[in-house]
């Protein structure tokens, strides 16, 4: 029968390898250096619910960062992570947020009603709110109105926006 050797490890850190604490501190601010900047990559300017046409707008024409959403809940869910971004110092929370009122999954008082309970929690975090729909009928008018929504009319060029 062979008999069997077993290999001690190396030491890490051999005996004649000194570390200081300056090599350390050099070692930990160039790891934090990249962190911090993907952290504020990580900001977002404007979520879109249900608004895919201005996604390439917003990116091209405007240069922002943009986040997309489809449904109602998970667009809520985005603003609140946004917001919690924010309010944990890692970033900033979405400037606006634009809601398409033709999909008709999608009801903008309800909405409203979970955003401004968050903005309630979070007095300091301000976001805008767009609505935007084919048609202004003084029944979506008024609602925006009464949400404190910004009302605009598609198509949406840049010039609507400004």
């Amino acid at each position: 029968m062979k008999e069997r050797t077993r290999s001690i490890p190396k030491p890490l850190f051999p005996e004649d390898t000194k570390i200081s604490k300056s090599s350390v501190s050099k070692k930990a601010e160039q790891i934090s250096k990249p962190v911090q900047s993907a952290v504020a990559s990580h900001d977002v300017d404007c979520l879109v619910v249900s608004c895919a046409e201005l996604v390439a707008l917003f990116e091209k024409d405007f240069g922002f960062k943009v986040e997309e959403s489809f449904l109602e809940e998970a667009a809520i869910n985005s603003v609140k992570k946004s917001v919690n971004r924010e309010k944990q110092g890692l970033g900033r929370a979405f400037k606006f947020v634009f809601i398409d009122l033709d999909d008709p999954t999608l009801n903008l008082g309800r909405f409203m009603e979970s955003l401004n309970a968050l903005f309630a929690e979070n007095p300091n975090c301000k976001i805008e709110v767009f609505a935007c729909a084919s048609s202004s009928s003084d029944r979506i008018l008024k609602k925006c109105e009464e949400l404190k929504v910004k009302f605009v009319t598609k198509p949406i060029y840049e010039h609507k926006l400004r």
